[in-house]
């Protein structure tokens, strides 16, 4: 009975924590992220086991970052970094991100004219630039295909 008392409280405060790290819809732990075209926020975006979408012409002041979901930026964007762990990254054509692009065990798929202030890193997966794409930082894969 003792440790029940002790684990409710635990259980309580990190479950409010996590409340807090989601706040104003700037990610989500179980559901997928979409943002329409045109929108302007101020926070990045954030998922564990859901994808994130941003359509065209939008301007997103940090990372985007998921766990277990896709990552797919539209045209004419602009972002922080994009970080996924087992999924894919795609990129339209003229956007830039400031900063990294990475992933674990996914591909990476940038479209014409994309500007990266940043590496671009996949371990298992295959890495494609398109036309007038430009990389600041390395370009690099462990076991895949660039």
């Amino acid at each position: 009975m003792k440790r029940l008392t002790i684990l409710i409280p635990v259980i309580l405060l990190l479950a409010f924590s996590l409340t807090g790290c989601f706040e104003n819809g700037n990610g989500s732990v179980n559901k997928s992220i979409h943002v329409p075209a045109g929108t302007t926020s101020d926070h990045g975006k954030s998922s564990v086991n859901g994808s994130i979408t941003i359509e065209d012409n939008c301007t997103i002041n940090g990372k985007c970052s998921t766990v277990n979901g896709s990552i797919r930026i539209g045209s004419n964007c602009n972002t922080g970094k994009l970080t996924t762990v087992n999924s894919s990254i795609t990129v339209g054509s003229n956007s830039n991100i400031n900063g990294k692009i990475s992933t674990v065990n996914g591909k990476l798929n940038l479209g014409e004219k994309v500007n990266v202030d940043g590496p671009i890193t996949t371990v298992n997966g295959k890495i494609i630039c398109g036309p007038g794409t430009v990389v600041i930082g390395k370009v690099a894969n462990v076991n895949g295909h660039i």
